[in-house]
């Protein structure tokens, strides 16, 4: 893309992800240099519910032919986490402890997903991105070490 585009660029990116217009996003992709690729990562929950937006912008410039090349990767966030379990005990006694009836039951509360388990979550799918960048470029990268 030329140069001269990258700003009207950027800006249509943070009008279609809704990304709040402050300049943190632009600063960050306006210096780079040709042999770096610079990235910008977003997470945010737009509505602060545990649903989570996830955007993750790399740029490299080219000084030589005044254009600047982009790799967006769009993490669809609204990740569904597993209800957590809550094991619930009753107990009832009579005459002193003599008779007792024990019963569980087991209920499903909703996860509301937190911004550390979304943050893991996201850097995950971004390693997932990165190497499939890499493919992309013909770059050889060593395999994914998943711990």
């Amino acid at each position: 893309m030329p140069a001269e585009r990258v700003t009207e660029f950027v800006n249509a990116i943070i009008m279609d992800y809704n990304l709040p217009s402050q300049g943190s996003f632009m600063l960050g992709l306006t210096y780079s240099d040709d042999f770096a690729w610079d990235y910008v990562e977003y997470l945010y929950s737009p509505n602060q519910n545990g649903i989570y937006r996830s955007l993750t912008l790399f740029k490299n410039g080219d000084s030589r032919t005044n254009t600047a090349s982009f790799y967006i990767v769009d993490i669809n966030a609204n990740w569904e986490i597993a209800p957590d379990l809550l094991i619930v005990e009753k107990r009832k006694s009579r005459l002193g402890g003599l008779f007792e009836k024990t019963t569980q039951s087991i209920e499903y509360v909703p996860h509301t997903l937190t911004f550390d388990e979304a943050t893991r979550l996201k850097e995950f799918f971004t390693l997932l991105a990165i190497d499939k960048m890499a493919v992309t470029l013909g770059i050889k990268i060593p395999a994914l070490q998943l711990k």
